[in-house]
C-alpha cells in the first residue's frame, strides 16, 4: 500500500515589486489607495539628486534604489570608483560587446554589486536591481534600443514574479522601469500602467505577501519628489534611507528566517574546486 507523502514544508513567501516612477498621490488619483493597507509617501534625502535641466535637480535611480536596501545614504552615480569604467570595458570586452566612439553599446554598471543590502541577511533572490544585480542596464546606444530593452523588461518582470509564487527563496525581489518609462515618454497612458502593475500585485497578493515600492513619482515627463511605499504591515520610516531597518522588521514579522551562510570549505576541498573550475574555463 502507498503512503501518502508527507506535507512538504510551508516557506514563508515575500515578494518586492521595485516599480520605478510610482508617485503616491497618483496611487490614490487612479483609485489603488485600497489594494494595499498601508500607503505611505516618503521623502528622498537630497544626496540621492542629480542635475536637472527644468527642476534644477532630481532623483536619480542609481541613488536611491541602493540607498532603500542598504539603508546608507548613497551619493555617487556611476562613476564612483576610479577605474571603474575600464573594468566594465574589459569585462564588456571579454563578453564580445563592443564599445563605439569610446561608450558601449550597453552599459552594465555593477556599481553596488559589493554594497551590503537587506538582501544579505536573508535567504533571497532579486533581479535587475539597479546597480546591484548585474542584470540591469544602465544606458543604451540609441532610443530605439531603450524601449526594446523596456518591452523585454516588462515581460521578464510579469514572468518572473508569476514565477516567485512558491518559490524556493522565502524573499523575492524584481525591478522595472515600466511606470517611469512611460511617464516620460507617454504621460498620457500613465492610468493604464498603474492599472496594470497593481492588478498584478492584486493577482500576487492572493497567493503570497506583496510590497510594492518605488524610488521616486513620475507625472508630465518629469521626476516628483516622493517615494511609494505599499503593504499590508505599516512602518515607521518617513524617507526611503530608513526602510531597511523597517523591511528587516517586517520579514522577521512574517516569519522569514535570518540566512544562514553555508560553513567554509576546507582548504583541501576549495582547492580541488578551483582546479575543476579552471579545466572548464570557467575562471584563470
Amino acid at each position: 500500500m502507498l503512503q501518502e507523502p508527507e506535507d512538504p514544508q510551508v516557506v514563508v513567501q515575500m515578494i518586492i515589486l521595485c516599480v520605478d516612477g510610482i508617485d503616491p498621490d497618483l496611487v490614490q488619483e487612479f483609485g489603488w489607495g485600497k489594494l494595499f493597507k498601508y500607503n505611505y509617501s516618503l521623502s528622498i534625502p537630497p544626496e540621492c539628486y542629480v542635475p536637472d535641466k527644468e527642476l534644477g535637480s532630481t532623483p536619480h535611480t542609481t541613488r536611491v534604489w541602493p540607498t532603500i536596501f542598504s539603508g546608507q545614504i548613497i551619493d555617487y552615480g556611476l562613476t564612483r570608483r576610479s577605474g571603474a569604467r575600464k573594468k566594465i570595458h574589459d569585462a564588456l570586452v571579454r563578453m564580445g560587446i563592443t564599445w563605439k566612439r569610446g561608450k558601449p553599446k550597453f552599459r552594465v554598471a555593477p556599481t553596488n554589486r559589493d554594497l551590503e543590502t537587506i538582501f544579505d541577511d536573508f535567504h533571497s533572490f532579486t533581479w535587475n536591481l539597479p546597480t546591484m544585480d548585474p542584470e540591469w542596464l544602465a544606458t543604451f546606444p540609441s532610443y530605439e534600443a531603450f524601449v526594446e530593452h523596456c518591452k523585454r523588461e516588462l515581460w521578464m518582470f510579469m514572468l518572473m514574479t508569476r514565477g516567485a509564487v512558491n518559490s524556493v527563496f522565502p524573499l523575492n525581489a524584481f525591478y522595472v522601469r515600466y511606470v517611469d518609462f512611460i511617464g516620460h515618454n507617454e504621460p498620457e497612458k500613465l492610468r493604464g500602467a498603474y492599472d496594470n502593475i497593481f492588478q498584478h500585485a492584486s493577482e500576487l497578493k492572493k497567493k503570497e505577501d506583496v510590497i510594492l515600492l518605488s524610488d521616486h513619482g513620475c507625472d508630465a515627463g518629469l521626476h516628483t519628489e516622493q517615494a511609494y511605499f505599499g503593504s499590508d504591515y505599516p512602518i515607521h520610516a518617513e524617507s526611503v534611507h530608513e526602510l531597511r531597518d523597517e523591511l528587516e522588521r517586517i520579514f522577521i514579522e512574517v516569519g522569514l528566517d535570518y540566512w544562514e551562510a553555508p560553513q567554509d570549505f576546507k582548504p583541501e576541498e576549495e582547492d580541488l574546486i578551483k582546479e575543476r573550475l579552471r579545466r572548464l574555463g570557467y575562471i584563470e
